[in-house]
């Protein structure tokens, strides 16, 4: 979650800050020069969108009978092969999977603004359906 959210935020400060003073230096006239500003929203959105990103592929996948870390990441690197920040550990940006992931492993690696970063799937599904504490209903209704 914490990469995600250094996501979302280097994409709202490459919007809000530095396509805002680009544009007001075009509209006062001052010339500047051709920047190339990074776009990070297909890795933002390879987290986050629904019904494909992987924060929906891990709470889709905890309600299918018999899942598993294994099947997890192998719905992860199916879902997305061709993908350009999320590719099989010793995968490349083309999709192809590793060995590795072909045998069931539980890594998958997301290619984030600030580097690559390699996610292990093993026990995601079981922290995803923790359940609520019983009182926390009674707790609120205070």
């Amino acid at each position: 979650m914490i990469n995600h959210a250094n996501e979302t935020l280097q994409q709202f400060f490459m919007q809000r800050t530095m396509r805002a003073e680009m544009d007001m230096y075009a509209e006062e006239g001052v010339r500047v020069p051709q920047i190339e500003l990074p776009d990070n929203a297909a890795c933002v959105a390879l987290v986050q969108d629904k019904p494909s990103g992987l924060f929906w592929l891990i709470e889709d996948e905890g309600s299918v009978p018999k899942a598993s870390d294994a099947s997890l990441t192998e719905r992860i690197l199916t879902t997305h092969a061709a993908h350009g920040s999320l590719a099989p550990p010793g995968g490349g940006p083309n999709g192809r999977r590793s060995a590795r992931a072909a045998a069931g492993g539980t890594r998958f690696v997301v290619a984030h603004f600030a580097g690559s970063v390699e996610y292990e799937c093993r026990g995601f599904l079981g922290k995803n359906v923790d359940a609520l504490h019983a009182e926390l209903p009674i707790l609120l209704e205070v």
